[in-house]
């Protein structure tokens, strides 16, 4: 489980992350659950891109 802080709101989340930037992120509370699939292997910083979307456009515009 992970707490992602939002605007100075905590929200948890259950995460799996797979290679290359597979990732399942669902947030129980808001009745959410995200998907993002990448072929982004072994390339940082491409491969961290879905937590920026998930931290600074989808979380606040769904909190």
């Amino acid at each position: 489980m992970i707490d992602r802080d939002v605007d100075g709101t905590f929200i948890q989340s259950y995460e799996a992350w797979g290679n290359g930037g597979q990732f399942i992120m669902v947030f129980p509370s808001l009745e959410l659950v995200a998907v993002f699939t990448g072929e982004n292997y072994g390339k940082f910083p491409e491969m961290g891109r879905p937590f920026e979307l998930i931290d600074r456009y989808i979380l606040p515009a769904v909190k």
